[in-house]
């Protein structure tokens, strides 16, 4: 009976759940993994040890929750693709429930299931649901972080704090970003512990749960320590168009979508700035909150942070990196559309946000398409037609090991560009056949002497073009058979 009583309680919940696992799950294994998935799949094999991959996560970005968790999902389920993506759909999954219970704790159960409708159909979400990376993860622990520092906020004990403190802690286990969202949590806190009435004890619980968390942060330190001696990264420097970018992003890439996003920022505003700005309720047990400075804070105090250390240190304004905000940008849609009064406005927001968001995938051709480097598909093509010549890859052997195990090559890989690879065949006295693969941001860029050589000594008599890649092959002439 109580089953029954909680399914028709949380019945549209179930239905968003179910409707979000079929878009998360449907053709997960279509798109090839790219480098990025590549380097999880490698670094979080089975074979290391989870000292190893410790060891191995120093040369990423960042912390190591992933990889130790995907490692015990190869462990349990098989070192493939699949698997690697299924860990990521799953979290995807979860993420929807989550945002709902977050957003039930900020406002009310209303919000809560709009905040988890606009989950389910995110093209952003989505997207990364089905890479294997850490950032359906990070949605996640960014989302059961803010429930209980929500929860913290509104009933300050030590149950809340330890919660607050383990959650937050995984959080920024996840990504580096995790870190500039605890920050603004804290600073969120510290203007509760101002308006309070027991200013003593949440002062006491929150330096108790800040000296926890780092405590609990130490282990990461070494990635961080890496991170900070860093002199160049490959992310350009933001500008406002970055940010632009960003939003359309979010949201499919879809003008009326954003337009609709900016207008309720705008209001939410307004809203902030004319209504009261906040409440005390100190003859409760439960202190009141404003949820609207809750996601505003916690939306520009984020990108805030991460443009300092963008021009102090280096640049780390990248799209995906963000994801820690978007519930955060869900909460917001979902708790100003009802506050604007008008009639059907609320439904017409569902209709329209549904029709955009499945027009987006339409649009970029998600489960047809393709939008990823095709490694797989180009390994494939080379080990089925030429399977005993060399493969040329600038960026050598590490991300072609996986693929060329599934296919059972056993190809050598040269590391060097066409240029470089035809300088060493000049001073060989023995040139062979060979492939020539480019991938990930292609760049067969021969200069005149390398073209002379090989239309003098070669035969290029095999091309395949790919998203994002391509193979060619040459045949010495003195072994070409026209």
């Amino acid at each position: 009976m109580k089953l029954i009583n909680w399914i028709k309680a949380h019945l549209i919940l179930i239905v968003l759940v179910g409707i979000g696992s079929i878009l998360r799950f449907y053709k997960l294994d279509h798109q090839s993994l790219w480098m990025d998935e590549i380097f999880s799949i490698n670094l979080a094999a089975p074979e290391n040890s989870l000292g190893q991959v410790f060891d191995l996560v120093k040369k990423d970005s960042h912390p190591p929750l992933y990889y130790f968790l995907i490692h015990i999902f190869f462990c349990l389920f098989g070192h493939t693709a699949m698997v690697l993506k299924l860990f990521s759909a799953i979290m995807g999954v979860l993420g929807i429930v989550s945002i709902y219970f977050l957003g039930k704790e900020l406002v009310n159960k209303k919000v809560g299931l709009l905040a988890a409708f606009l989950t389910t159909f995110n093209y952003f979400h989505l997207y990364y649901s089905q890479e294997g990376r850490m950032y359906s993860l990070f949605f996640l622990t960014t989302c059961l972080a803010a429930l209980y520092f929500v929860k913290f906020i509104k009933t300050p004990n030590n149950k809340s704090m330890l919660l607050f403190v383990v959650f937050s802690t995984v959080m920024a286990y996840s990504h580096f970003f995790g870190v500039f969202i605890l920050v603004n949590f804290y600073s969120i806190i510290l203007f509760y512990i101002i308006r309070s009435n027991d200013k003593a004890n949440r002062l006491k619980l929150t330096l108790v749960s800040g000296l926890l968390t780092m405590v609990l942060y130490i282990p990461v330190l070494l990635v961080v320590v890496h991170n900070l001696q860093l002199t160049s990264f490959w992310v350009e420097p933001p500008k406002f168009k970055t940010f632009d970018l960003m939003l359309g992003e979010f949201f499919g890439y879809n003008p009326i979508l954003k337009a609709l996003v900016m207008v309720v920022f705008g209001a939410s505003i307004l809203y902030f700035i004319l209504k009261k700005k906040w409440e005390s309720n100190p003859s409760s047990k439960v202190a009141k909150i404003n949820p609207i400075l809750i996601v505003l804070v916690w939306i520009f105090g984020t990108i805030g942070i991460s443009l300092i250390y963008s021009f102090v240190a280096l640049p780390i304004v990248v799209s995906r990196y963000f994801i820690g905000i978007l519930p955060a940008i869900i909460i917001l849609l979902a708790l100003i559309i009802p506050n604007f009064k008008v009639k059907h406005l609320e439904l017409a927001f569902v209709v329209i946000v549904t029709v955009f968001s499945v027009k987006a995938l339409v649009d970029k051709s998600f489960y047809s398409g393709y939008y990823k480097t095709q490694f797989r598909e180009g390994i494939q093509n080379m080990a089925n037609k030429k399977p005993n010549d060399p493969i040329v890859f600038r960026y050598g052997d590490f991300f072609l090991t996986y693929y060329k195990n599934h296919f059972n090559s056993k190809q050598p890989t040269i590391k060097a560009d066409i240029n470089a690879y035809v300088d060493s065949l000049k001073q060989s006295q023995n040139l062979i056949d060979f492939w020539y693969f480019d991938a990930h941001n292609i760049d067969y860029s021969p200069t005149n002497q390398t073209k002379e050589f090989l239309e003098k000594n070669y035969i290029m008599d095999d091309t395949a073009e790919y998203f994002d890649a391509n193979c060619k092959h040459f045949t010495f002439k003195k072994g070409y058979e026209q």
